[in-house]
């Protein structure tokens, strides 16, 4: 029967099926990419699962439900499955020229607008800046402009300076699409990139500097007095690819003008799409965003268990390293241990120390309690005159530590190596802003049963090669 359909047809009658909406059309990438043959192969099954798709996502009372999509119960990389970027430039590379919409796809921000006006209102000490300027942000309006307005709203005189330099701080690259235009030029292609904000030029040319990053034209909405998509549309391209995050205000118009439309589903946008626990809305947002940027943006395809570590390890480690910093000056780790790399505090299982405080609190941290015991034990006999307190990390969690352990013996794993990473890209990527130890405990907790079940299986196996 399909045989004798027409080949215009089927086409129109794929693209109508896969491109309903912004989530039909991500998820759709997504089992293509699992099975890349699927749709030639197996085209009824295929064709009933992107049916399905169409009914589940385009009813509001359903789409938004995070089934199958769960912090730490469910494998996420698996199901955000993007196109390694070797494989989607392919479809850059077909058309003469690319556009770009920078926003929330070439660079992407830890602080949405509201968030980060309230930085800046900090940084300025000026109260009722934040509001006055979320009310004045428009991207026809230079920053100039806005300014005076506000300077006459406020009774101040403001200059953009520190909103400009806390604005690059707060934008993150994304490696994944800066390596999309990397082979795009290369390969000859015009590379046109386009952005609706009120920052002047220059702001985005030092941005595109520093992080290498190769095109053809940039315009800016402000300088032009028109939005992103009159300013590609005035570019008179004919055959080209479209990148963006944007698919309903800026993808689906160019694809009938002659685009290509190459969906980038933005990663925070996937963070919010999933189960969270209940974390402040504060920390939230800057783990949404980091995490997104850094687990779903498509440069990696990570294990389930740097996932997990990077997730629900990460942040765990991360408020930790702060709480042994203020409280414990002797943690029982391994001093060649993740925790030891990121901590001042003397991580140790050496009971010969010397120690000259009359009160010393200690971090027992669960990895060899038999142990444990016989080191304070001995530090207590060396140190009469000393009162030890102990802390114990697995009372502070509520959970058994053990899927932790890697963190605190100088083991190597795909766990351990998520949460370094995280450690590494929250401290950067938000200014080292605190997390508090509620919120990574609820983390920790989501993903305690896959990790718990990871750290076993890692176990036998360990077991299993040793006896052999």
């Amino acid at each position: 029967m399909l045989e004798k359909l027409s080949v215009d047809f089927v086409r129109k009658l794929f693209y109508l099926l896969t491109n309903g909406n912004a989530q039909i059309k991500f998820h759709t990438i997504c089992m293509q990419n699992q099975d890349r043959e699927k749709a030639a192969n197996r085209p009824i099954e295929f064709g009933l699962k992107l049916l399905g798709y169409n009914l589940f996502y385009r009813l509001p009372g359903l789409r938004d439900l995070p089934v199958g999509r769960r912090i730490g119960r469910d494998y996420l990389t698996r199901k955000y499955l993007r196109l390694p970027v070797e494989d989607l430039s392919s479809e850059i590379l077909e058309n003469p020229a690319a556009v770009c919409d920078v926003t929330d796809s070439l660079f992407l921000p830890v602080l949405g607008k509201r968030s980060f006006f309230q930085q800046v209102e900090k940084a300025l000490d000026c109260p009722g800046f934040a509001k006055a300027r979320l009310r004045l942000e428009d991207p026809c309006m230079g920053m100039e402009e806005i300014y005076q307005s506000l300077n006459r709203t406020l009774q101040k005189s403001l200059q953009p300076d520190t909103e400009l330099k806390m604005a690059a701080a707060n934008l993150m690259p994304n490696r994944y699409i800066i390596r999309l235009l990397d082979i795009a030029v290369y390969h000859g292609v015009t590379v046109h990139l386009t952005i609706d904000s009120s920052y002047p030029r220059e702001f985005y040319l030092q941005l595109l500097k520093k992080n290498h990053i190769g095109f053809d034209t940039l315009a800016v909405s402000w300088e032009e007095k028109r939005r992103k998509l009159a300013l590609v549309q005035e570019l008179g391209l004919e055959k080209f690819g479209a990148v963006s995050a944007d698919f309903n205000r800026f993808l689906r118009p160019l694809h009938k003008q002659g685009g290509r439309p190459i969906y980038y589903r933005a990663p925070v946008q996937l963070m919010r799409d999933t189960w969270h626990p209940q974390l402040s809305p504060e920390f939230r947002e800057r783990y949404d965003a980091v995490c997104g940027a850094k687990v779903f943006s498509g440069k990696k395809r990570p294990s389930f268990a740097y996932e997990l570590g990077y997730l629900c390890a990460g942040p765990l480690l991360y408020s930790l390293a702060f709480l042994v910093e203020e409280e414990s000056p002797l943690c029982y780790a391994a001093p060649d241990s993740v925790l030891s790399r990121l901590v001042s505090t003397t991580c140790t299982t050496d009971s010969r120390i010397s120690l000259k405080a009359p009160v010393v609190q200690v971090m027992d941290t669960g990895i060899d309690p038999e142990g444990f015991c016989q080191w304070l034990e001995t530090l207590r006999r060396n140190h009469p005159e000393t009162s030890f307190q102990t802390v114990s990390l697995e009372k502070l969690l509520g959970k058994r530590s053990a899927p932790l352990f890697s963190l605190f013996s100088g083991e190597e794993n795909e766990l351990s190596q998520g949460a370094l990473d995280f450690f590494r890209d929250f401290s950067t990527c938000t200014g080292s802003s605190t997390i508090p130890f509620s919120d990574a405990r609820s983390l920790y907790a989501w993903g305690y049963e896959n990790m718990n079940r990871l750290c076993c299986a890692c176990e036998k196996e360990i077991s299993s090669q040793a006896a052999v």
